[in-house]
């Protein structure tokens, strides 16, 4: 967002309304009208955007961290249980 920023200040200070070339006067308001607002359109999506993907992102680690904690929290009564243990640890790893 700090990237947008600066570069709508960038579009909005640093681009000329008006530049001579010769015998010619440039002017750039209307590239200027249509450059500037796009950076702030991106922010004010970006900021509708990421509380919600933020939001469903921690809902599927809490989930994942969830059943892996379950899955790690068995008791070891037989061979067959520490082996689905030890596999739910790599699993763990691996994806993590």
């Amino acid at each position: 967002m700090t990237i947008l920023q600066l570069q709508s200040e960038f579009l909005e200070q640093d681009i000329p309304c008006q530049a001579d070339i010769g015998l010619l006067r440039i002017d750039n308001n209307d590239l200027k009208a249509a450059l500037v607002p796009s950076p702030m359109d991106i922010i004010k999506n970006l900021k509708e955007v990421l509380p919600v993907l933020l939001k469903s992102r921690t809902l599927e680690l809490k989930q994942w961290f969830n059943t892996q904690s379950v899955a790690l929290k068995s008791n070891n009564s037989s061979i067959d249980e520490f082996v689905r243990q030890q596999n739910s640890l790599k699993y763990a790893e691996k994806h993590f």
